[in-house]
C-alpha cells in the first residue's frame, strides 16, 4: 500500500516537473524574440538618428550666425546713427564755442518788444482786407463755433433766416460739436477728415450741407490747406463774460471753475467733455481753440505763452470773417456782403439757448483772477476787434439805406427754443 502511494506521488512529481519544462520552453521563444529585435533596433538606430542630429546641429548653427552677424539694413542703420551722433556733437560744440564768444563780447542793446508787435498786427490786419475786397464768395462757409460766443445766432441765421441746410444739433455735424466728440465717424473729433479738403466737402455734399459748423477747436489742417474750398469765419466775446456764460450755462460754480486751474492736466477735470468741462473752457480758450486739439487737450493749465498767443493771433488773421459778439448787428455785414446772405429783423440777430443758471455768482475778485489767467485770450480778443473794425470800415451799414437784400420773415422753430444773449 505505501509503495503504491510512493510510486504515485512519484508520477505526479514527474508530471509537473514536466509541465514546469514545457512553461519555461514557451516562456523562452518570445523572450529570444525579444532580445534579438531590441539587438536588432540597438544596432540600427544610430543610423536612422544621424540625419536628424545633423540637422538639428546645422539648424542651430545657423541661428547662432544670423544672431551674430548683421544684416545690411542693421548695418546702413547704425552706420546713419552714428554720423548723426558725430553730427549733433559737432553742432552742441559750435554752439557752446559760440555761447562764450557771445559772453566774451559786450552786450547790445535790446529793442523794444512792443514796436515789432504793432508792425506785425498791422501788416496782418492789412493782408486781410485786402484779401476780404472781392465780391459775394461762393466758398461754403466754415463757421468755427466758440463755445458761448454768439455761434447759436449765427448758426440761426444762416439756417432759419437764410435757408441753409445745417446739421440739426446746432449746426454741428457729429464729431464737430462738444457732445459727439467720442462717437465721431470719422475718429474722434473727426480727425480723419483734418486736412482731407475733397473728403470734407464730399460728406458736406452726402449730408447736403450748404453751412459746415465746427463747436470745439478749429481743424488745423483744414485751416492750413483748404482755403480755396471753405469760407472761414469766427465769432469772439469779452474773455471773462464768456467764461460767466459758459459756467452758468454748463452749471458750473465759480469755486469749481477755479479749482480747475490748478489740475495738473485739463483732462483731469474735463470728465470726458472738454468743450464743456475742465481747465480748457478757463484757461486761454480762444488760444487753444485757434491752435488746433494738441494744444487744446495737451497743453497743462497755466502753461499757454505768449508765443501760443502769437500763432493764434496770426492764424485768426487768416480768417475771412471775424465778428465780435459786442458788435453782432454790425458785424454781421460782413457775411451780408461777403456771402450774399440775406438780412432778418433786428430780433433774429440775437440768440441763444438762454442764460443759464443765473444763480451761479462770479465775484468781482473771481473774475479779476480769471482776467489774469486769461491775459493771453485778451490779447487775441483785442486784436479780433482791431480786425473786425478793419473789415467792417468800407462795407455800407446794413440800418442805412438798405443795402442787403431783406430776409422772409418767419417765426424760429427749433427744439429747446432761442432767447436773446445774456
Amino acid at each position: 500500500m505505501e509503495e503504491a502511494v510512493r510510486s504515485g506521488y512519484g508520477a505526479l512529481g514527474a508530471a509537473i516537473e514536466l509541465e514546469h519544462k514545457r512553461a519555461a520552453a514557451r516562456m523562452r521563444k518570445p523572450r529570444k524574440r525579444l532580445q534579438r529585435a531590441a539587438r536588432s533596433l540597438a544596432e540600427r538606430l544610430p543610423q536612422r538618428l544621424l540625419p536628424l542630429v545633423c540637422a538639428v546641429v546645422l539648424v542651430v548653427a545657423m541661428a547662432s550666425y544670423r544672431a551674430t552677424r548683421a544684416s545690411p539694413h542693421e548695418v546702413a542703420v547704425a552706420s546713419l546713427a552714428e554720423r548723426e551722433a558725430a553730427l549733433a556733437a559737432r553742432e552742441a560744440a559750435l554752439e557752446e564755442r559760440e555761447e562764450q564768444q557771445d559772453e566774451e563780447e559786450e552786450p547790445r542793446p535790446k529793442p523794444m518788444a512792443r514796436r515789432p508787435v504793432i508792425t506785425d498786427r498791422r501788416a496782418l490786419i492789412a493782408k486781410a482786407v485786402k484779401r476780404a475786397q472781392q465780391g459775394i464768395d461762393g466758398r461754403l462757409p466754415y463757421f468755427l463755433h466758440l463755445h458761448k460766443a454768439g455761434g447759436t445766432t449765427v448758426c440761426h441765421v444762416a439756417r432759419m433766416s437764410n435757408e441753409l441746410n445745417a446739421a440739426k444739433r446746432n449746426c454741428n455735424a457729429p464729431g464737430d460739436g462738444p457732445r459727439t466728440l467720442s462717437s465721431a465717424p470719422f475718429g474722434y473729433a473727426n480727425k480723419k477728415l483734418d486736412g482731407h479738403c475733397k473728403l470734407r466737402r464730399q460728406e458736406a455734399l452726402k449730408r447736403q450741407v450748404d453751412f459746415l459748423a465746427v463747436e470745439r477747436w478749429l481743424d488745423t489742417r483744414t485751416f492750413a490747406s483748404c482755403h480755396t474750398s471753405f469760407f472761414f469765419v469766427t465769432v469772439l466775446r469779452e474773455p471773462v463774460q464768456r467764461i460767466v456764460s459758459h459756467c452758468r450755462f454748463e452749471h458750473i460754480s465759480a469755486k469749481e471753475a477755479l479749482a480747475w486751474t490748478r489740475l495738473p492736466s485739463v483732462a483731469a477735470g474735463a470728465a470726458g467733455t472738454p468743450i464743456q468741462r475742465g481747465a480748457a473752457v478757463v484757461d486761454n480758450f480762444y488760444v487753444r481753440s485757434l491752435l488746433g486739439g494738441d494744444v487744446y487737450e495737451t497743453t497743462p493749465p497755466g502753461k499757454i505763452t505768449a508765443a501760443h498767443a502769437s500763432q493764434a493771433i496770426e492764424v485768426l488773421s487768416d480768417f475771412d470773417a471775424v465778428l465780435i459778439l459786442e458788435n453782432l448787428d454790425r458785424g454781421f455785414d460782413q457775411l451780408f456782403h461777403r456771402l450774399g446772405w440775406c438780412r432778418p429783423n433786428n430780433a433774429e440777430l440775437r440768440q441763444s439757448f438762454g442764460p443759464g443758471d443765473e444763480t451761479i455768482h462770479f465775484s468781482a475778485e473771481d473774475r479779476r483772477k480769471l482776467a489774469r489767467l486769461n491775459v493771453h485770450d485778451h490779447g487775441v480778443y483785442n486784436f479780433a476787434r482791431e480786425l473786425a473794425a478793419a473789415l467792417e470800415r468800407d462795407l455800407p451799414p446794413a440800418d442805412v439805406g438798405q443795402p442787403y437784400r431783406a430776409c422772409r420773415a418767419k417765426r424760429l422753430r427749433s427744439r429747446g427754443g432761442y432767447a436773446r444773449h445774456q
